[in-house]
């Protein structure tokens, strides 16, 4: 029994848990698996000492189905803590081949009928979701969530693909598609984001603004040439002249923002005036 027990000591040490799969063995041919599932047939007349030993091991079970659950919840756990969140797909299995992505799914599937408890600690894991369409959805959270980090806005072009291959601009024109439907929760949510459009086309327009913005931090002023490009190609000088040219049907809204950028004017006459005034002034100064 003891030397059982040693083995057993060193497998958590190793593994960080006593969750013993049925048919493991140590290096040296020792059958822990088996000796596991011994003390388990012998609960009600193991000495109280032992039962005690062995419950101090982190993940002990007494019932072999509590310790698969525990082992799928450590598998889940581990997951989460090298991905940040518990959006498993249903393909994945760990490195030593557990399909971890199957045991997710199982989960969903038991819902109703799953204990409270184990409700509970699922629940718990940043990201989990019991429906797989809100497993996909919240998946695009995060990825927009990532995106916004790293670009500054959501203004994510149709085409964009992650790292990983997920269509991020695919999925941000479902949700646009859904406006009529999508909750009210995950409005707000989207909301939040900076630079988030319900419209592709206000989206559009969003973006070139913020080039805009650019432009006049870099030149301190909105005096775009109408043959200027942005470094990655974008034609600015250009969609300022639509700017101008839709002064008397654009939005209120866009007017009093590109009115509050320093130097902007609508008419191309008055920019070369206000061009030749700046001038002056330095000239003055």
């Amino acid at each position: 029994w003891e030397k059982g027990f040693d083995e057993l000591q060193l497998y958590v040490e190793e593994h960080g848990d006593a969750l013993v799969p049925n048919s493991f063995k140590t290096t040296d041919g020792y059958k822990l698996g088996s000796w596991v599932a011994n003390q388990r047939s012998k609960k009600d007349s193991i000495p109280a000492d032992r039962k005690e030993r062995l419950e101090a091991f982190n993940g002990w079970a007494w019932n072999k189905y509590e310790s698969g659950w525990d082992g799928g919840f450590a598998a889940l756990k581990n997951y989460f803590q090298e991905h940040g969140d518990a959006l498993v797909p249903n393909s994945f299995k760990t490195t030593d081949g557990y399909k971890l992505g199957g045991w997710v799914a199982n989960q969903r599937s038991k819902k109703d009928s799953i204990p409270a408890d184990r409700k509970e600690r699922l629940e718990a894991l940043k990201g989990w979701a019991w429906d797989t369409l809100e497993f996909a959805w919240e998946k695009g959270f995060d990825e927009l969530q990532l995106y916004v980090e790293e670009h500054g806005d959501a203004l994510v072009p149709q085409r964009f693909k992650t790292s990983d291959g997920f269509k991020l601009g695919v999925w941000v024109t479902v949700q646009r598609s859904n406006k009529d439907s999508i909750s009210a929760d995950r409005k707000e949510r989207l909301e939040a984001f900076k630079g988030w459009a319900w419209n592709k086309n206000e989206s559009g327009w969003e973006r070139s603004f913020t080039a805009l913005k650019n432009y006049v931090t870099k030149h301190g002023d909105a005096l775009v040439p109408n043959s200027f490009k942005t470094p990655d190609g974008y034609n600015l000088g250009s969609w300022v002249g639509t700017q101008r040219g839709q002064k008397d049907s654009i939005p209120a809204d866009r007017k009093e923002r590109l009115e509050a950028l320093k130097g902007w004017a609508w008419d191309t006459l008055e920019q070369a005036w206000e061009k030749g005034f700046d001038e002056l002034q330095l000239y003055v100064e």
